[in-house]
């Protein structure tokens, strides 16, 4: 599915056009960097068509540059002039060499008055592009003040996150000298003394047992029992925690052989608090390492404190977003990445493109409700980088196909969705030199997003 609104925004002129126009103007070159106009240049000074070579347009935004378009061999930029008397909004930049027309604007009045052609084609794109680009740069501020906020949650909560996990290992290493400390106590001969600390020792280094809840039930019941009858009034309360560390009857018993039945329901009640002060300690751990991890994938997905443009490997982001999903994604939803890790870095904004991977894939989750498949892709499709988001919900409509990208188009109920997310998709990836196309019918909703390789480029 290609945009229509691009090619209204940024028509190429035909070579026969371009004819007309050459004894009206001037040909000047550009080197690779060299700006034909600046932000806040008299306007007049503006209107340049491209012969060959290409020109990135950007605006100040915030703390950076944000990129409105790329222009090409046939396009024009600094039309803005022809309407006003205001100075330049953006900034357009030769990336190649360059060769491009400059007519002044009091001359291409003329031109698209005597000449219908030509006024067909660039009025409609000098009364949008304005507003396009201001749409674009309120965007990018509005993502640069996202930034800054997550910057301050994310160092507000990693600080927290890192005390509580130097904590359970200060807890986990007293909880060892504290054990030691018993055993040192203990005669050394004490053949109960010898057995609690084999169990004690296995229980630890075996893995947590993962039972379906009828087996576990069942070993509940066995321990249970066992314990009752060697004079452990309350083993049912004792028995899940012991059976979770992979504790039967028959690892009891040298203890009950040797004990009283007090002796070894004291024994049993100190060896199921042991293990359960373990346990705890190694969910505060995980619970810590997973607050770390989500705060680093804000960080990278907000990427705060970076440039705004960057050479990146675009699996990181989509795996950063995908993380911000993890609490949707971990209750009946199957994600399944096939990454081309050959695939080279791209020159992209990624804070921008981490907008576009969370849209769709905030819509397919919706799609979803719950319960299916989402897909993520990377590949190649002749000089682009592709970004496959599929779903196996019900599909999109056909009749409603064609106005996914419409600004303020939804089909969710008042006040659950603003109709700007998929609208949103559409600007940053036009930003990039890139396009998305939609395929969708019951059972498969794809979004391709294609981005421009570096040699392309």
């Amino acid at each position: 599915m290609t945009d229509a609104r691009h090619d209204l925004l940024f028509p190429s002129l035909a070579p026969d056009e371009i004819a007309c126009l050459l004894e009206h103007g001037s040909e000047l070159t550009f080197n690779p960097g060299e700006p034909l106009f600046s932000e806040g240049d008299p306007a007049a000074e503006c209107f340049f068509i491209l012969l060959d070579g290409e020109v990135k347009v950007t605006k100040r935004v915030a703390d950076g540059e944000t990129l409105l378009v790329t222009h090409r061999a046939g396009q024009f930029t600094g039309e803005i002039g022809i309407l006003t008397d205001d100075r330049a909004i953006a900034t357009a930049r030769a990336t190649t060499a360059v060769r491009a027309l400059k007519i002044q604007i009091d001359v291409l009045k003329e031109i698209i008055a005597e000449c219908p052609t030509l006024s067909g084609i660039i009025l409609p794109a000098l009364i949008h592009r304005r507003p396009e680009a201001m749409a674009i740069a309120h965007q990018r501020e509005k993502l640069a003040a996202l930034g800054k906020l997550s910057a301050g949650l994310a160092h507000e909560l990693n600080n927290p996150a890192a005390a509580v996990a130097r904590a359970a290992a200060q807890m986990r290493g007293a909880l060892d000298r504290l054990y030691g400390a018993v055993v040192a106590d203990c005669a050394p001969d004490d053949p109960a003394s010898v057995a609690y600390a084999q169990v004690r020792a296995e229980a630890i280094a075996r893995p947590l047992l993962k039972l379906d809840p009828l087996a576990q039930s069942d070993r509940e019941d066995e321990l249970s029992d066992f314990l009752e009858r060697h004079g452990v009034a309350d083993g049912w309360n004792l028995a899940p925690t012991l059976v979770s560390f992979g504790i039967e009857p028959a690892v009891l018993a040298p203890m009950a052989k040797y004990q009283s039945p007090t002796q070894f329901s004291a024994t049993v009640t100190r060896l199921e608090a042991d293990l359960s002060a373990t346990r705890i300690i190694a969910e505060i751990e995980d619970a810590a390492g997973r607050i770390s991890n989500i705060v680093k994938a804000v960080k990278s997905y907000s990427h705060m404190d970076q440039a705004t443009t960057q050479e990146v490997d675009i699996h990181d982001g989509i795996d950063n977003t995908l993380t911000m999903f993890s609490h949707e994604l971990k209750h009946g939803v199957r994600v399944t990445r096939e990454f081309d890790r050959s695939l080279p870095r791209v020159m992209i904004n990624p804070g921008e493109l981490n907008q576009v991977w969370t849209n769709i894939i905030d819509n397919a989750l919706d799609a979803l409700d719950g319960k299916g498949s989402l897909t993520v892709r990377t590949g190649r499709d002749g000089d682009a980088l592709t970004v496959d988001i599929i779903d196996d919900g019900p599909g999109i409509p056909p009749e409603i196909q064609s106005r996914i990208f419409e600004p303020f188009y939804t089909t969710k109920p008042v006040g659950e969705g603003s109709g700007l997310g998929l609208d949103i998709v559409s600007r940053i990836v036009r930003q990039h030199g890139g396009d998305i196309r939609l395929t969708s019918c019951p059972g498969e909703t794809r979004f391709r997003i294609l981005i421009p390789l570096p040699q392309a480029a």
